[in-house]
């Protein structure tokens, strides 16, 4: 009997034991957990842009932490490495580079400034890995018409209207213009319903047979390349974002580029983590343009 109440004594004991050792264990884990979580949020209302944002829009340090979550400076740079750079790659105001330089997507350095927009019409930048390159859309007929057929089109132009001799410059002024659009525009926007275009910015986009591919408001059609209305502005980028393969951007033609939300159910970001990532590259949060590919880079 003493044996026996010996040996349950000691079951006992050790099963005090183990759960004050595990009580142990777990108390350590989350008062390490604590004091990273605090240390990291120390570390967030000591930071530089904790300060800035609570002084320049007038809130208190805990609102300016929550605002930060969302804010493109901040955050775009972290979205742009978890999300684009396996593929596209990209150089800050600051000159880092995201991405790889076999990048198998266009560079998106510059995106939306004019000189990003002309190189689409250079007969060796679109075949470069800057552009088309590396993609499947190399030998397809974009590439085709600008290395073939715009050359000549340009020249036939020229010859019959002088007006016509600044065609290509025109054409990259109206998409980059497109590109800083603040409000979104309606890709099935009729004649009536545009507003702030000029009609000779229409039929140029016509004459330079742009919308037999593309649409551009009431011109042409969806089906066949993106849409150019609004084009590479934050509604724009934000839909091809969401879903490269709907009918106003590639269709079924779309190279690989994954929708990454279809829905609230099916999505690899949130829509607000794709407009920050939409604001971080198209440099809508600070003064300054956003960084632009050199005439000498290809």
């Amino acid at each position: 009997m003493h044996s026996r109440l010996s040996r349950t004594l000691t079951c006992i004991m050790a099963l005090a034991l183990g759960a004050a050792a595990l009580s142990a264990i777990s108390n350590r884990y989350f008062a390490a957990a604590a004091e990273t979580e605090n240390t990291d949020t120390a570390d967030l209302i000591r930071s530089k842009r904790v300060r800035e944002l609570a002084q320049s829009k007038g809130i208190s340090t805990a609102d300016s932490l929550v605002l930060l979550r969302n804010e493109a400076e901040t955050n775009g740079p972290k979205l742009y490495e978890k999300n684009c750079a396996d593929c596209h790659r990209y150089t800050d105001s600051s000159g880092k580079v995201y991405g790889a330089d076999a990048s198998s997507a266009p560079d998106l350095t510059g995106l939306g400034s004019p000189q990003w927009i002309a190189g689409w019409f250079d007969r060796k930048k679109i075949v470069s890995p800057a552009y088309f390159g590396n993609t499947a859309f190399k030998d397809g007929s974009m590439v085709d018409f600008v290395r073939g057929t715009l050359p000549d089109l340009l020249k036939e132009l020229a010859e019959e209207d002088a007006a016509y001799k600044t065609a290509l410059d025109d054409l990259v002024a109206c998409l980059a213009a497109e590109a800083r659009l603040d409000r979104p525009r309606k890709a099935d926007a009729d004649e009536e319903s545009v507003d702030g275009i000029a009609e000779h910015t229409l039929f140029l986009l016509e004459d330079l047979t742009c919308t037999e591919c593309h649409r551009f408001y009431h011109l042409g059609d969806l089906g066949d390349g993106p849409d150019l209305t609004a084009y590479l502005s934050r509604d724009w980028l934000t839909g091809i974002i969401k879903d490269p393969a709907d009918k106003r951007f590639y269709g079924s033609s779309n190279d690989g580029m994954p929708a990454h939300h279809k829905s609230a159910d099916d999505c690899l970001m949130t829509e607000q983590e794709i407009e920050t990532l939409v604001d971080w590259l198209r440099g809508t949060w600070r003064k300054d343009p956003p960084p632009q590919r050199s005439e000498g880079e290809g």
